[in-house]
């Protein structure tokens, strides 16, 4: 009975060609001769997007789960890519494997469930097309301290290196998501990479803690239209500055600890403000709320959420 293995190397191959990414790796560990027939496939060029979610094919069976998967797929694959999706299924180790292949993304978004600055060492630095980062960083508790005989679990902090090898000049959206548990102000080289990023559109800095460096870098970045702070935090009257962005279209200030006076400032400078969220902003006032609603203050704004209103007696 003739079966599939009858059929000679060229032949499987064209047939694997057909196959999607994520089934493919699993070819070369079916046998001897499906490994050699897989490396004949030779248009990976259609794949232009991969993701290592296991989310996205948990109902395939099968699944990125090793590093050598990746590498596998990125060898092949990678320079075609030009948008590219990290989950947290693996940790930052596998970035020097990213660098190595993936030379053409527009694109990268990194949800990792381990963090290590030195894995991001010349990452970005081949990427010369590069316009959009995302990273979400939740460093795992991984330093175990002795206090009064309790054991203590802090968080491995290391200051981020991360922008330093990317092209600034060709970045232009950016967004970090920070696990606000670690109460530590961004690095001050993160703020002093952040500035020579001049071409940046979209700036996030979702529950960052935001120190007296980065609250005098955000107001040099003059193309930004779309700015969420969402979460952040910092201390004292310090944010009036960053309101000089006169190109902002989007700003989501939700859960910040924006005051009176600066959502005033606002709604002076910041002319071209089509989108505005100020939810569960508790230091705002419903008297000044309602206050600039009857000055018409918002008016120019398309959408103007003002949650904290809703909640408050």
């Amino acid at each position: 009975m003739t079966s599939i293995n009858d059929l000679d190397n060229m032949t499987l191959a064209k047939i694997f060609e057909n196959l999607p990414i994520v089934d493919g790796i699993t070819v070369p560990h079916v046998c001897k001769k499906w490994k050699r027939a897989s490396w004949l496939v030779t248009n990976w060029n259609r794949f232009r997007t991969l993701s290592t979610s296991s989310v996205t094919y948990k109902n395939r069976g099968s699944d990125f789960k090793t590093k050598h998967d990746i590498k596998s797929v990125l060898s092949r694959c990678g320079r075609y890519l030009k948008h590219l999706t990290l989950e947290c299924n693996f940790d930052s180790s596998i970035m020097p494997i990213v660098s190595e292949y993936c030379s053409n993304l527009l694109s990268i978004y990194i949800n990792f469930n381990k963090y290590n600055d030195d894995d991001f060492k010349n990452a970005f630095k081949k990427m010369s097309t590069l316009k959009s980062v995302k990273i979400i960083y939740f460093p795992m508790y991984d330093v175990i301290i002795s206090v009064d005989d309790d054991t203590v679990r802090r968080p491995l902090i290391n200051d981020t290196k991360i922008l330093s090898n990317m092209l600034s000049k060709t970045v232009e959206e950016l967004s970090f998501c920070v696990n606000p548990m670690l109460n530590k102000p961004l690095a001050n080289n993160f703020a002093n990479e952040l500035k020579h990023f001049t071409e940046l559109h979209s700036l996030e800095l979702v529950r960052s803690y935001l120190g007296n460096e980065m609250l005098k870098v955000i107001p040099q970045l003059k193309k930004l239209v779309r700015l969420n702070l969402s979460g952040a935090y910092w201390y004292g009257d310090s944010m009036a500055k960053i309101w000089d962005l006169n190109n902002l279209e989007f700003l989501d200030l939700s859960n910040c600890p924006v005051t009176d006076r600066e959502i005033r400032i606002i709604a002076k400078k910041c002319n071209k403000l089509k989108y505005l969220n100020v939810r569960n902003c508790v230091m705002i006032s419903n008297l000044t709320l309602l206050t600039m609603k009857d000055e018409k203050t918002f008016n120019l704004i398309t959408h103007v959420d003002l949650g904290a209103l809703q909640k408050k007696k």
